[in-house]
């Protein structure tokens, strides 16, 4: 019996615009048209600047258009700022993804500083570097990033 198993079709899209709540609303209405199924959107926007994000988790196994052509499509009908598709595979039954909170992952770092001083800061940086390199190497292992590293966060 397997703990967990892979979900084929599932994608993340990121989408940066100057849209409003209600036109990336509207965006999202457009998928249904390609048999696109919306599993999750969050759509984030600060208060001082017209910029919105949405981040949209993506089922493309029954989509009537490949994620490529899908791409293009959105691309020229919006405009987007920004437009970033990730189609690593996704698994269910597993703890593969442990998603951490600005605030908690600033309060683990904090700890293991106070505590560790200057050796909690190289453990914390060699650990960041491994963790970083096997899943770049993962990434360009399963899906069309061939640049992982352009999507790390300094």
């Amino acid at each position: 019996m397997a703990l967990s198993k892979v979900i084929p079709g599932i994608i993340a899209l990121t989408i940066r615009s100057c849209m409003s709540p209600q036109e990336f609303a509207d965006c999202a209405d457009k998928l249904k048209k390609y048999d696109v199924k919306i599993i999750s959107m969050i759509l984030t926007r600060r208060s001082e600047s017209d910029l919105a994000t949405a981040t949209m988790f993506l089922d493309f196994s029954q989509a009537k258009v490949s994620l490529d052509d899908f791409l293009k499509i959105i691309a020229e009908e919006i405009k987007p700022l920004g437009l970033e598709a990730i189609d690593v595979p996704l698994t269910v039954g597993a703890a593969n993804l442990v998603a951490f909170t600005l605030d908690d992952i600033n309060g683990i770092i904090e700890t293991a500083h106070e505590t560790f001083k200057a050796a909690g800061k190289a453990f914390l940086y060699y650990l960041g570097l491994g963790l970083g390199r096997r899943k770049a190497e993962e990434i360009i292992s399963c899906s069309r990033v061939k640049d992982p590293l352009s999507y790390a966060l300094l």
